[in-house]
């Protein structure tokens, strides 16, 4: 990791506030949440769930909390992982009940030892996202559950994106992520070849402001974005479609 890197991650980290939990304020974290409920079984800390890309923890807080899973997690920010742990410690979970590991999610051998192995925005940042995949699936037991989570910038969250892109002097979003996987016929297609039962495969969450930075560029543009995603979100906040969701997320079960 380039020092740049680490100093921004390091800032990040440095100014998030704790705890970190889910919150139900939030559209998609209640959506995202509400689905792993329904789909992934109840469990006891005998059963273990592994997050890939894990910080700062609040989703591994819900397993445990909600679902009773041990919760293991990998990361490979150091600071981060730090952070997740010092997460954990706030809210009082007890150190015989969750690990995380910082290291290369790609490096690491695989053990399938997990009865849930999950990742949510994780694989959508990779040209070789089969493979990312792949890896997830040699983690999981037979008869686990794989969840897979990622933001659907296409249709128009495209559009306001590119906009947002076009007049920023932060980091540009469209071109980090991979926009062919978001498409669930490209996730049905994989799992089909993969041998996966599809419990949940779906566009969630409808059409989600929060997920655009409505400050980028000049007063105009501020205006002209804030328009745009009020008027989204009173026409097609619970419109779930491939043009039109925020979220893409999908619930498989490993043979």
């Amino acid at each position: 990791m380039k020092k740049t890197e680490e100093d921004f991650w390091a800032g990040f980290w440095a100014n998030l506030k704790f705890p970190q939990i889910v919150n139900y304020n939030l559209k998609n974290d209640r959506v995202i949440s509400d689905n792993i409920v329904k789909y992934i079984p109840k469990a006891n800390l005998k059963k273990k769930v592994l997050e890939i890309g894990c910080a700062p923890g609040k989703w591994l807080v819900l397993f445990y909390e909600k679902l009773g899973y041990h919760i293991t997690g990998i990361e490979y920010v150091d600071i981060a992982a730090r952070k997740t742990i010092e997460n954990f410690q706030i809210l009082n979970i007890p150190e015989e009940a969750y690990a995380i590991q910082i290291a290369d999610f790609l490096a690491v051998d695989a053990v399938p030892e997990f009865d849930v192995v999950f990742s949510l925005g994780f694989i959508e940042h990779f040209d070789n996202w089969d493979a990312i995949l792949d890896k997830h699936i040699k983690f999981c037991k037979p008869g686990a559950h794989l969840l897979i989570g990622l933001p659907n910038f296409r249709g128009i969250n495209y559009i306001i994106q590119k906009i947002i892109d076009n007049n920023t002097t932060d980091t540009k979003l469209l071109p980090i992520h991979n926009l062919n996987i978001m498409d669930t016929a490209v996730l049905r297609d994989y799992a089909e070849k993969r041998g996966l039962e599809i419990i949940k495969l779906d566009y969630v969450g409808g059409f989600e402001p929060a997920l655009f930075n409505t400050n980028a560029g000049n007063k105009f543009v501020q205006f002209i974005l804030k328009c745009a995603v009020k008027t989204g979100a009173l026409i097609f906040g619970n419109l779930n479609t491939s043009k039109t969701s925020s979220y893409i997320l999908g619930v498989f079960k490993v043979k």
